[in-house]
């Protein structure tokens, strides 16, 4: 499914969750397949990676949508903004959902 949102092959997602690529001091060029964790960890940084980049490309388009035009902040005062508030409890939640992880990536 990661394949069809980035609009990338399945064999490459595949391949680069499950191996990296090591160049050695002699110009060789080495595949070498991730352990466990590893590729766990690579998993969970990809997933973040993704999820920043979706706030922030949510957060520019927002920030458009409402920008005042023509805008100056000396004679019009202060700007328009949208805070985000942490509302207490979620975090009792065995699985947060989008809206928490941008509440937290935010704090």
């Amino acid at each position: 499914q990661i394949a069809e949102v980035t609009m990338t092959e399945t064999d490459s997602v595949r391949k680069t969750l499950l191996h990296r690529t090591v160049a050695t001091g002699g110009g060789d060029v080495i595949e070498k397949a991730h352990t466990h964790q590893e590729a766990l960890y690579g998993r969970d940084a990809f997933a973040k990676a993704i999820y920043e980049r979706l706030f922030c490309w949510i957060v520019e388009r927002i920030n458009a949508v409402i920008a005042v035009k023509g805008y100056d902040p000396r004679v019009h005062g202060k700007n328009t903004v949208i805070g985000v508030l942490d509302i207490y409890g979620f975090e009792i939640f065995d699985s947060n959902s989008f809206e928490q992880f941008c509440i937290n990536y935010c704090n």
